[in-house]
């Protein structure tokens, strides 16, 4: 069964945290300090802030594979489930660099959408 986690992330660093460990009412101060933060940071460094699920499994080896399922193709594992936490991370920060020299960001045609 796959553990839920959510990534914040922005163009120079991502935060992962699981749900699973952290109480509901510690969790929801931590998402609105978060969210706090790196709009702050956001606005400071014109950065872009992003949250993205990432969905972690136990494979049959026994290593923990950790795949973001928002962007296709961005996988990665660990032996342990820290270790594929990390890895992700690393993952996705190669993932944006890569779309984004695919085709450079054009900030001024950004809009944020709420759902």
């Amino acid at each position: 069964m796959p553990d839920d986690v959510f990534v914040y992330t922005s163009t120079s660093s991502v935060l992962i945290f699981e749900i699973s460990k952290l109480n509901f009412h510690i969790f929801c101060c931590a998402i609105v300090l978060l969210t706090i933060v790196y709009r702050l940071n956001s606005l400071w460094y014109n950065e872009i802030v992003m949250k993205l699920h990432v969905k972690i499994e136990q494979d049959e080896a026994g290593y923990y594979v950790a795949e973001v399922p928002a962007l296709p193709g961005c996988l990665s594992q660990g032996k342990t489930k820290e270790e594929a936490i990390a890895n992700i991370k690393e993952a996705i920060e190669g993932w944006l660099e890569v779309m984004e020299s695919k085709q450079p960001l054009d900030r001024t045609h950004l809009i944020e959408v709420a759902v």
